[in-house]
């Protein structure tokens, strides 16, 4: 979707259908502007910590984005980073097995 914005698209029913096209229940969670030709997606920034129990919020994308706000708003490194690892089953296993 982000491919598609970045090409110009701003129409909602793109979105609509991306969702539909990967069973993505409720879109609007991730969306920062729903009009009809002017929607985009939330950027890092705009995710709260709050939508962390949506769908989109069990993602590894979304733990991406949201180590992305962190450091934005100056949290401690150690911090964000075991925000990263922390929902990845078996990180360091396999971390130190590469």
């Amino acid at each position: 979707m982000l491919d598609i914005e970045a090409g110009g698209a701003k129409k909602l029913e793109n979105h609509q259908n991306f969702a539909k096209a990967f069973r993505y229940a409720d879109y609007t969670a991730v969306m920062a502007s729903i009009k009809a030709n002017d929607s985009r997606l939330k950027t890092a920034l705009e995710l709260k910590r709050a939508e962390f129990d949506s769908e989109f919020g069990k993602s590894p994308l979304w733990s991406v984005l949201f180590a992305l706000y962190e450091l934005r708003r100056d949290v401690d490194i150690d911090e964000v980073i075991c925000h990263l690892r922390d929902p990845v089953p078996g990180y360091l296993h396999g971390r130190w097995n590469e």
